[in-house]
């Protein structure tokens, strides 16, 4: 955008005064070699800018990188935090059982002291 402006400036003066002693080759010359300087610039400018694009499609692309990898780490994480549920409720389970266990040992330690007296009493 910025070389067009320049050519077009440079070309109104191309089209300028012609003084008589072959200025207007100087001139001519000159206002070349600027419109080649620009297109230069103009053309570093393009690739420095293609440099940006491609280097931001760089980092998009190891952007996704990570995040894929963070949703695979959250997705480990949440399976241990099932297991660990699954785990402390399997954990709990066993607590009530050994406590249902105590109490059916504790009343089978009764019916025994109540059949062993009831023997005794049969006995007697």
């Amino acid at each position: 955008m910025l070389s067009h402006v320049i050519h077009c400036s440079l070309k109104g003066l191309d089209g300028g005064v012609v003084p008589s002693d072959g200025h207007s080759v100087l001139d001519d010359v000159l206002s070349h070699v600027c419109l080649l300087v620009t297109q230069l610039i103009h053309y570093e400018t393009k690739v420095g800018v293609d440099l940006v694009v491609s280097s931001k499609g760089f980092i998009h692309v190891v952007r996704v990188h990570f995040q894929l990898h963070n949703f695979l780490l959250a997705g480990s994480d949440g399976t241990f935090q099932l297991l660990n549920f699954e785990i402390q409720n399997v954990f709990e389970l066993l607590q009530l059982l050994g406590l249902l266990f105590e109490h059916v040992n504790l009343l089978l330690l009764f019916l025994d002291v109540v059949i062993c007296n009831f023997d005794l009493s049969s006995l007697v």
